[in-house]
């Protein structure tokens, strides 16, 4: 949503792929998780993950 912030309110994406404007901002506005760090940390975009 984020990247296309230029072109489309955040409120008509929000309806569009059925998700609060709230929870988007929630969630931009909270620091990254520890997962969301290893995956960007990932040198070659592959991250492998034991469940």
């Amino acid at each position: 949503m984020t990247a296309n912030q230029a072109e489309y309110s955040i409120q008509l994406m929000s309806r569009t792929l059925g998700v609060s404007r709230s929870g988007f901002y929630a969630y931009h506005s909270r620091p990254p998780s520890d997962r969301q760090v290893v995956d960007w940390s990932c040198p070659t975009g592959v991250v492998l993950r034991y469940v």
